[in-house]
């Protein structure tokens, strides 16, 4: 799927730019709280030996230290359509 497309919970695949801006703006909050609600089910890394859990703790720290549009390319498609919607007034 092409960045520029949004796949609704309904299967259907839409073009950003012809959603509707309450659309782009709860599909946001969704990655939103995906990548929060990832932060908060991710275990703590319990591996045996020191090189696993060396390797386990770098994985964890860098999910920890990412945003959502790290983990959800897409995200920042939607906030860019939504900041241009905003300067034009719509």
């Amino acid at each position: 799927m092409k960045p520029s497309l949004w796949k609704c919970k309904d299967g259907q695949v839409i073009r950003i730019v012809d959603m509707s801006t309450d659309h782009i703006v709860n599909s946001m909050r969704i990655l939103e709280r995906m990548h929060t609600q990832t932060l908060l089910d991710m275990p703590c890394p319990m591996f045996q030996g020191e090189m696993a859990q060396m390797y386990a703790e770098m994985e964890f720290d860098a999910y920890m230290d990412s945003s959502v549009e790290d983990v959800y390319p897409i995200y920042g498609h939607l906030e860019k359509e939504l900041l241009k919607r905003n300067k034009k007034g719509v």
